[in-house]
């Protein structure tokens, strides 16, 4: 069974949407209003700006004068805070350089050291094979010669197995 309220809700075109009931079983619809915090944020700005001028000890010219003096201040020791910056950064990359350049020049050291270590490992592997080498001919040349001189005296001597 429908009743009043239903028809009513239904006929507003809320078929589809969620439905809250009153005691009364009226149907109402809650609207929810979102608003920035900017807009009573820059009216109170406006306000207090407003209430410090009308409120102030002292003349327009001096309050200008006294905002000019607070702004110079404040470029002044910002000055002071960069150069402090700059300085710093540039003892910091400067002692990096050097940290660096000292760690290059021990690379070279090493490297160069290494290069020789390996020039006389080579040096010294290539006289090793150039002796090999000239014992090989050395024996070589003790064996052909004793093998002549047996293959010579076996021709000489007479054939016992004969007989």
């Amino acid at each position: 069974m429908v009743d009043r309220g239903e028809r009513r809700w239904r006929a507003a075109g809320g078929s589809g949407m969620s439905r809250n009931m009153m005691d009364d079983g009226e149907p109402y619809v809650v609207v929810e209003g979102r608003s920035s915090d900017l807009g009573p944020f820059l009216l109170g700005a406006a306000l207090g700006a407003g209430l410090a001028l009308l409120l102030a000890p002292q003349s327009g010219a001096e309050t200008r004068e006294a905002l000019r003096e607070r702004v110079q201040s404040a470029r002044d020791r910002a000055q002071v805070a960069a150069e402090g910056v700059a300085e710093r950064v540039s003892g910091g990359l400067a002692d990096a350089r050097e940290e660096l350049e000292r760690r290059i020049e021990s690379a070279r050291a090493a490297v160069s050291v290494r290069t020789r270590q390996l020039a006389d490992a080579v040096a010294a592997g290539r006289a090793a094979a150039r002796d090999a080498r000239t014992e090989m001919r050395d024996r070589l040349a003790d064996t052909k010669a004793d093998h002549r001189s047996r293959s010579r005296t076996a021709e000489r001597a007479p054939d016992t197995t004969e007989g």
